[in-house]
This record gives C-alpha cells, sequence and structure tokens, in this order.
C-alpha cells in the first residue's frame, strides 16, 4: 500500500513514476497486443510489473476512455486488472504459463479513471502441479483497498502450453525462459 513516506507495501517507489523502484522488473514481451499488458495496444492498461520474489505490482492510470458513468471504472476494467495480476502472480512467482479457471471479484470502494492505483498480485496456494489459488488486490491514491480478487487457476508447463497451440511462435520464445519445463 501507498504509504506517507513514500514506500508501496513496504517497498520504496519512485515518486512520479509508474514503474516500482528497487524491485526486479518481470520482463515483458514488446510490441504484443494484450488489453492488459501489451505495449502495442493502444486502447489497452499497458501494465507493467516488478516483483520481490513473494508478489508481483503494479502502479497505472485507468485511461478516461475506459469509464463506466462520470468518472467510475468500468467494473469490467477492474475485473481485467485484477486478473493480470494474478496472471502475472502466476508467471512470475510458480514459472507456470496460468489460464484462469474462475475468478471472483469484490467491489469495495470506488475507482476512478484518471487516479493512480496499486495493484498486487500474489499465490495464495499451489494445489498440486495443475491448480493454484492466486489473490489480487487494488490500493486507490488514498491507500484504500478498493477491489479484491481471488481465482482459480489452471497451471500449465511450457510443453502442455505449446501442444495445445496457446502461443504463437513468437510468444514461445518469449515465455520460454520464463517457465519451467
Amino acid at each position: 500500500m501507498l504509504k506517507q513516506d513514500g514506500s508501496f507495501f513496504g517497498v520504496p517507489l519512485e515518486i512520479g513514476m509508474f514503474e516500482i523502484d528497487n524491485l526486479e522488473k518481470v520482463p515483458n514481451r514488446e510490441g504484443h497486443m494484450c488489453f492488459g499488458c501489451g505495449s502495442a495496444n493502444t486502447a489497452g492498461l499497458k501494465m507493467k510489473f516488478s516483483s520481490d520474489g513473494e508478489a508481483v505490482y503494479a502502479r497505472l492510470k485507468i485511461p478516461t476512455h475506459l469509464c463506466g458513468w462520470d468518472r467510475l471504472a468500468h467494473g469490467g476494467v477492474i475485473a481485467t486488472i485484477l486478473d493480470e495480476a494474478m496472471g502475472w502472480a502466476g508467471v512470475r512467482l510458480l514459472r507456470r504459463y496460468v489460464m484462469t479457471k474462475s475468478m471472483t471479484v469484490d467491489f469495495l470502494k470506488s475507482v476512478y479513471v484518471g487516479d493512480t492505483i496499486e495493484v498486487k498480485g500474489e499465490v495464495l496456494e499451489r494445489i498440486n502441479d495443475k491448480n493454484a489459488t492466486l489473490q489480487s488486490l487494488i490500493y486507490n491514491h488514498k491507500n484504500q483497498l478498493c477491489a479484491q480478487s481471488t481465482g482459480s487457476y489452471a497451471l500449465l508447463n511450457f510443453k502442455l502450453a505449446k501442444r495445445l497451440k496457446l502461443m504463437s511462435e513468437t510468444t514461445e520464445k518469449y515465455f520460454k525462459p520464463l517457465i519451467d519445463e
């Protein structure tokens, strides 16, 4: 959470920057079109994650074109942000390609487009080699918990994801170093 001393979840931030300082940057494939994290998607969120080895974190401003009514962020966009954080937590922390099986979202406080939010994704439980429970949280600039999600995720190793044709050759080259065989 963003604290008065300028830290987020106890980790120092670069004030005014949208990347968390002093954490390992989670590598992201340049030029792809993912709505959540794709750098080439002009309508997307362009989320960038960092990790302390226990969780993944992101800071972002939800673009104004993703509003519900007035300045409220659309609930589907909030759910997407939460899902993206859980997905990257699975990739980074479990070293698996992950697919959402189900997720629940609790909307606790309004989230506004144009405001800075902080997102945390983490592993709650690795059930077995094929399943995990993940969690994500969204905090507003006032350090208030605004939304949270818990999800059930399928874990796929690289060979299975490739066999199921879940990735292009370009995506395969990107994910191979991040995913355990």
